[in-house]
């Protein structure tokens, strides 16, 4: 069995660390500096989750895949989501419905969108895409994001499974891709690398309206994907950098619990934090600080107590990235 990559977990800490910082800024108000933050994280921070995706992705058996997957992704998914219901019909009888817009969890839609993506590929490998060369690849690729990107811009400012399963597919395949080719490079050169593509993105994102996958909003879809790829590449070469950061590889081990925990959390925190004379910057950075506090202990609850909504059935020892 292969053995977790340090880097991987500490890239995935990274994305979803900015996950809940834009979230805060979302709530506190985008204004100067943090409509700046904002818009730059909205340009790469989901194409950066199908980007590591890819970089995870691993040729399975059948039964292997699928049970991996359902257990994996949609097992969390359908349990959240009934506790959702169970939440929901609680508030309805106890006459709070006001409560379940604070408790609610969310984020659903994104890890189906990466298990369409990954069940896509597979289905794609049983035809022989596995042995296309790595150009056949990335023209697929491409093809699939100007399908997903035309679509977007047709129905934009609504949901659709489809066009971002495409959209994502394109970051997907750069992950798997990007699995054969690492830079080879001293550390100064890498981050130096790293510095001009955040920096690159950082200012093409400004360019650009805000990016909502979700509902299909990509503003100007050149500019979009190059400010997407210099987010991944730049964050890919920070967290090789920084591998050793335990705290930040933690985060993400735990990704997919905080990405669905942290929606009712992050709701009451900067609910609270309005109510205070606190700058809205600050606001939103101690907002991020302190739903990270909190969904220490949260996460370390789930995994001892309710380990099947992490999709665990059985005590394991989790020795692969290959989960969001």
């Amino acid at each position: 069995m292969e053995k977790r990559i340090h880097w991987i977990d500490v890239l995935k800490g990274i994305g979803i660390l900015l996950v809940v910082l834009q979230h805060c800024i979302g709530l506190s108000g985008n204004t100067g500096v943090s409509s700046f933050v904002s818009v730059w994280i909205l340009s790469f921070h989901m194409p950066l989750f199908f980007y590591v995706s890819g970089l995870v992705y691993q040729e399975k058996s059948d039964n292997a895949f699928f049970a991996g997957k359902l257990r994996t992704l949609l097992l969390p998914v359908i349990l959240f989501s009934l506790l959702n219901v169970i939440i929901k019909c609680t508030c309805r009888v106890l006459h709070i419905d006001v409560l379940y817009e604070f408790l609610n969890f969310a984020g659903f839609w994104f890890v189906l969108t990466i298990l369409y993506i990954q069940i896509l590929y597979f289905v794609l490998e049983k035809i022989n895409f596995q042995k296309a060369n790595e150009w056949a690849k990335v023209i697929i690729a491409i093809i699939a994001l100007l399908i997903g990107l035309y679509y977007s811009s047709i129905i934009q400012g609504n949901e659709s499974t489809i066009a971002t399963t495409l959209v994502g597919s394109f970051f997907f395949v750069g992950g798997i891709l990007n699995q054969k080719y690492t830079l080879r490079s001293h550390k100064i050169v890498r981050i130096v690398l790293s510095i001009v593509c955040l920096s690159a993105g950082a200012l093409l994102a400004q360019k650009n309206t805000p990016i909502m996958m979700y509902s299909s909003n990509y503003g100007n879809e050149g500019i979009f994907v190059l400010a997407a790829i210099c987010g991944c590449l730049g964050l890919k070469l920070a967290a090789e950098i920084i591998s050793e950061c335990r705290v930040l590889e933690w985060f993400g081990k735990n990704s997919l619990m905080i990405l669905f925990t942290h929606f009712p959390v992050h709701r009451c925190v900067m609910k609270i934090l309005s109510y205070t004379p606190i700058d809205m910057i600050l606001q939103s950075i101690l907002g991020c600080v302190f739903v990270l506090m909190i969904e220490i202990p949260i996460v370390i609850l789930i995994s001892k107590y309710a380990p099947i909504l992490k999709g665990v059935i059985k005590e394991e020892n989790n020795t692969t990235n290959n989960t969001l």
